[in-house]
């Protein structure tokens, strides 16, 4: 396996589902002007997640986990329950209140739910990557990574970003 040199916060195999037949997305910038990227250049980062020794090396353990172990297996089962296979629909009556107020909004209401059970497991694997969304995004690990600073705990860059992705890792398993 080639080390990862660009890093996506944003997984990659999530944004194909929002893809147009072309192959690209929409999206929109913090300033209002959009553009058209692929699956593959957005939610990217060049060496959003690497630690770098005091040799200049490169440790790059911790893209390779979230691949390996968070997206792997979440995008298998994701493919598998977004399937319209096994749903189930239960009688539901909505308070007449609030069903207008959704109505007015533009949404339907039915008079059913929908669901799907999943196992123990894939529990596990929503609860996983969706911990790992919160806490692998560039803006999150800025917050930490200021948290430390003004607690005088970065001496330098790379001890900065050492902290940072140790405690990334740390409210990753507190979330999860």
């Amino acid at each position: 396996m080639s080390q990862p040199k660009r890093h996506h916060w944003w997984p990659e195999f999530q944004s194909r589902y929002w893809a147009d037949a072309s192959g690209r997305l929409h999206a929109t910038r913090s300033d209002g002007t959009s553009f058209r990227p692929t699956p593959e250049n957005i939610g990217v980062e060049g060496e959003l997640y690497t630690r770098f020794g005091p040799d200049g090396s490169k440790d790059v353990a911790i893209e390779t986990w979230f691949a390996r172990e968070i997206e792997s297996p979440f995008a298998s089962f994701f493919d598998a329950f977004i399937s319209l296979n096994e749903i189930r629909r239960t009688p539901f009556r909505a308070d007449p209140v609030k069903r207008r107020v959704v109505e007015t909004l533009g949404y339907v209401a039915n008079d059913y739910r929908e669901s799907k059970s999943i196992t123990t497991t894939e529990r596990k694997m929503v609860a996983d990557y969706v911990a790992a969304l919160v806490v692998r995004n560039p803006v999150y690990l800025a917050r930490i990574l200021k948290f430390h600073v003004e607690n005088d705990q970065v001496p330098d860059k790379n001890t900065g970003r050492s902290i940072t992705l140790e405690n990334m890792l740390h409210l990753f398993r507190i979330y999860q």
